[in-house]
């Protein structure tokens, strides 16, 4: 089960509205001393200690991914409970659901790609970047096994079918990307297959549904380890990265929230930052095994192996502190434009609010 402070998940249940906390028993009796605590209860929030400030709920939800290891550490570390925050976490199947989670209220704050942010923003929904989560683009081709004596680069894609999460997702976005840089047209050359989360894409590979899959790990190294894959493109790769984003880093993952979350409770934005960036010195500041052994909580059914090679390819993107970069911003967005991702690059100062994490040249 995936555990966010408050309650799990399902990785394969996706998005869901959240659970309410169930009432009083009849002829439930309440301590004279526990009556604040419960009045707390059902007002929406709780308390770790009788008597105690009550906590803040918090719903957060992202595409299943070893990349959003800052919020996942934040969560399992009990960080963002610290910062009076109760959140609870829901996995869901791809960046355009995850989108649709936000701006519906499903959900109250997002780790979500670039490309998707910038997506809502350009379709006027009020949406704000708040936080950089990772800063290298991690898209990876993996291609079925039996087609390794017929796929060997990128071009010879040419008719055949590629998994992407969902429409307007990260992965979706690259694949187009990575697509157009081979010299191939991503609306006519190859077929984009929606697939959704993670463990349906494996299986649409395994089963031939796909041809290749514009996935992120632990997929590729699932794939490798268990000889269903090979890995044809990788923007893991730094070469790869400077050669089709123009930029060794760029703005990859981001937090997201509404824009009237900003307004009425700028409170709850600070102090998931604030948890964010705590998480960001753990990760920094620990073994990989350590950070190994919190990801299992998310990622249950991934061997340690697979878990343990995921994480050390991905730490390359690790952000500093969680400040927005204008010219990671500027690389991810110039690069998606070029491969007709995005008809328009909004100004960085619009889509972002600097008021929390910092922003930088």
């Amino acid at each position: 089960m995936l555990r966010g402070e408050r309650g799990g998940r399902s990785m394969e249940r996706g998005m869901q509205s959240g659970g309410t906390r169930p009432g009083a028993r009849r002829g439930w009796r309440v301590p004279g001393a526990g009556l604040a605590v419960v009045l707390a209860l059902l007002a929406g929030g709780s308390s770790p200690v009788l008597g105690g400030p009550a906590l803040t709920p918090v719903r957060m939800g992202s595409v299943p991914d070893v990349g959003f290891m800052v919020l996942y550490v934040a969560m399992a570390k009990g960080l963002y409970r610290a910062h009076g925050l109760d959140v609870s976490y829901q996995a869901i199947p791809g960046g355009g659901k995850v989108n649709q989670a936000l701006v519906t209220g499903a959900i109250d704050a997002a780790g979500i790609g670039d490309p998707d942010a910038v997506l809502s923003y350009l379709a006027g929904r009020p949406v704000r970047i708040v936080q950089a989560l990772y800063t290298h683009e991690f898209i990876e081709l993996v291609v079925r096994q039996d087609l390794r004596g017929k796929v060997k680069t990128v071009r010879d894609l040419r008719g055949l079918r590629i998994g992407v999460s969902s429409a307007g997702s990260i992965s979706w976005a690259f694949a187009r990307l990575m697509v157009a840089r081979a010299g191939l047209n991503p609306s006519t050359d190859v077929s984009l297959v929606f697939v959704g989360a993670p463990t349906t894409m494996y299986t649409a590979l395994r089963s031939g549904k796909i041809d290749a899959a514009a996935a992120w790990e632990p997929l590729p190294s699932t794939a490798i380890a268990q000889h269903q894959g090979y890995i044809l493109a990788s923007l893991l790769d730094p070469a790869e990265h400077e050669r089709i984003v123009g930029a060794s880093r760029s703005l990859a993952l981001d937090l997201l929230v509404r824009t009237e979350t900003i307004t009425r409770t700028p409170q709850v934005v600070r102090a998931l930052v604030a948890a964010d960036r705590e998480a960001i010195q753990w990760i920094r500041g620990h073994p990989t095994a350590a950070l190994v052994q919190v990801l299992k909580r998310y990622f249950p059914s991934a061997p340690t192996a697979i878990l343990t090679r995921a994480v050390e390819r991905r730490m390359v993107g690790l952000p500093t502190d969680g400040s927005l970069s204008e010219a990671d911003y500027i690389a991810d967005t110039t690069a998606l434009q070029k491969a007709g991702v995005l008809k328009s690059r909004p100004p960085f100062r619009e889509i972002v609010d600097c008021d929390f994490a910092g922003c930088r040249p």
